[in-house]
């Protein structure tokens, strides 16, 4: 099967944490740890028997210091879920969800990338620009 031949027909936002101890600006710096994901493969879509899906979930998340100081000024962490669908008629096993990790690596940094970004901006942080990958 290629990655051509999958469909992404969710990308949620299953639980979100933030936590902001200054409101003051200025500069610093932040850091993303985006976890590991957990890949599952072989589900029926219930509205479509002839695809089955592939479901990532992750929990990215990301912190931010203020320049010169050690303690966290913000954090927001993401429990996310991606399911992507594919004809039925292939079985995805281990070999192709190692060989391709980066490609739901990326995905999932994508969307991380716009819900923190846009949960960043409406507390107030604003001009924060998570990199793409």
């Amino acid at each position: 099967m290629l990655l051509n031949e999958l469909t992404l027909i969710e990308a949620a936002n299953l639980e979100t944490h933030f936590n902001q101890n200054g409101l003051q600006a200025g500069q610093g710096s932040f850091e993303i740890d985006y976890g590991s994901l957990s890949i599952e493969a072989g589900g029926s879509l219930i509205a479509d028997t002839s695809k089955s899906v592939l479901v990532v979930h992750a929990e990215p998340k990301a912190f931010g210091k203020r320049e010169n100081h050690e303690s966290v000024e913000f954090s927001v962490s993401i429990k996310m879920r991606l399911i992507f669908a594919y004809p039925a008629s292939y079985e995805i096993d281990e070999n192709f969800v190692k060989e391709n990790s980066w490609f739901f690596s990326s995905q999932m940094k994508i969307f991380f990338k716009q819900y923190a970004e846009s949960i960043l901006r409406q507390s107030g942080i604003d001009g924060m620009k998570l990199p793409m990958n």
